[in-house]
Parts: C-alpha cells; sequence; structure tokens
C-alpha cells in the first residue's frame, strides 16, 4: 500500500466570471414518480422555431425503461402534440415501484431541419398536500427550455402532474 499524496500547497487559480447560463445535460434532467402515482405529461411551445421534447419513463430500482414518446410542435403558447398518434397528453398509470421522467428538448428551424439541443432550466416541483374535502396528494412539476434566441425559457414547455 503506497502512501497517500501530500496536500498540495498551491492556491487554486481564481475561477473565470462565467455569465452564461450553464448547458443543460445532454441527456435532460429528471423528476421522480411517487410509487402509486399516476399522471399526466403535456407539452407547450412559445416559438416560431419547432420544438421536440422528449421524455422517458424508467425504474428508479433498474434503470430499465419502461415507456418513451415524443412530443412535436411550433407556435405560440401552442399545445404540442404526441408524435404518435397526436394526442396533446400522454398518461401513466399508478405502479408500486418508484420512477423517473427524463425529458430532453431540442429545437430546428423547420420541421424537417436539423433539431439541436435547447437548454433547458433545471426542473421544478410543487407538492400540494392532501386537505380538507381534498384527499389527493399531488406533485406539479415543470421544465422550461430555451432555443438560444432570447433566454426567456418559455420556448418548449413540458409538465408532469403525479397525484395519488
Amino acid at each position: 500500500m503506497s502512501a497517500p499524496a501530500p496536500a498540495s500547497t498551491e492556491l487554486p487559480a481564481p475561477a473565470a466570471a462565467n455569465t452564461a447560463p450553464a448547458a443543460s445535460p445532454p441527456t435532460g434532467y429528471t423528476v421522480e414518480i411517487k410509487p402509486h402515482f399516476r399522471g399526466a405529461v403535456r407539452a407547450t411551445t412559445n416559438s416560431s422555431g419547432f420544438q421536440r421534447a422528449t421524455f422517458t419513463l424508467i425504474d428508479k430500482t433498474t434503470g430499465r425503461e419502461i415507456a418513451s414518446s415524443v412530443f412535436i410542435g411550433h407556435g405560440a403558447r401552442s399545445p404540442m402534440a404526441l408524435e404518435s398518434n397526436g394526442a396533446p397528453v400522454w398518461k401513466f398509470v399508478g405502479r408500486p415501484e418508484t420512477r423517473i421522467v427524463r425529458v430532453f428538448i431540442e429545437h430546428a428551424g423547420s420541421p424537417n431541419g436539423t433539431f439541436t439541443p435547447s437548454k433547458l432550466a433545471k426542473p421544478v416541483t410543487i407538492k400540494k398536500e392532501p386537505d380538507d374535502g381534498h384527499n389527493e396528494e399531488y406533485y406539479f412539476s415543470v421544465f422550461l427550455s430555451e432555443d438560444w434566441t432570447d433566454n426567456d425559457y418559455d420556448d418548449g414547455v413540458v409538465t408532469i402532474t403525479q397525484w395519488k
């Protein structure tokens, strides 16, 4: 067994100022789906460019992909539609295991253009506890993306609502 390396006495170089937001990971961000919660995924676009939002439902314990689908769309405050059947919402059932949903959003100048990863803000999740007359517990998560033009982070928006 070798001796540990001596601690460095050099001071680290000062970090360069960086005012640009960090790029989102190339695999997107995730939110957790609690056991036995069911829910719905929706997407909206607010851009003249074309937006594509891919989401994947994954078993958290095994890492196995359970389902995946893609929303597509463009226009101001326009619901995006599932590429597979044109529906504006994708629903999932409650299951006993914990799952995660991974979201990745891209943009292009035309429907047949090359899609480029959008900047994606880390998702925000709000929890609503059960209260008088409403026994359900809800989680509402939102993913906001920017297509690199105006930094408004509303070009592609994916929402996930889960309840039990």
